[in-house]
């Protein structure tokens, strides 16, 4: 075999030997990126579902508590009382009030009426 017929053909090996390893490096580095890319995701929603099954958690803890107070007979009576709107006799109700007095509402008449609404237009 002449020596430029070798030298050609170890050339075309060597460029589809690299074609092929530079074809793998890449399919490489974009698996690697979409794996870092669905761990990432996959953290944020096992931390999404730690922190809502913590809430559901207190909710569960908390419908407990209201179901063992309902079933007392003190809790029973207050649910009652409370749905009702029900007094025993020789009990007083009590009403708290705010002691903040409304702002009395101006009548607007004419242009000023036009310009107010304007106004709250771009509010």
């Amino acid at each position: 075999m002449a020596y430029g017929k070798k030298v050609e053909k170890n050339r075309f090996q060597y460029m589809a030997g690299s074609f092929l390893a530079t074809i793998a490096i890449i399919y490489l580095f974009f698996n690697i990126v979409d794996g870092w890319h669905k761990y990432t995701e996959s953290t944020k929603r096992l931390e999404a579902s730690v922190t809502s099954f913590a809430e559901l958690n207190k909710q569960y803890e908390e419908l407990q508590k209201t179901k063992s107070l309902e079933t007392s007979s003190t809790g029973y009576e207050m649910h009652v009382r409370s749905k009702f709107d029900l007094i025993k006799p020789g009990e007083n109700v009590v009403f708290i009030t705010s002691d903040d007095e409304p702002e009395p509402l101006k009548e607007e008449k004419g242009i000023q009426k036009i310009l107010d609404s304007f106004k709250s237009f771009f509010n």
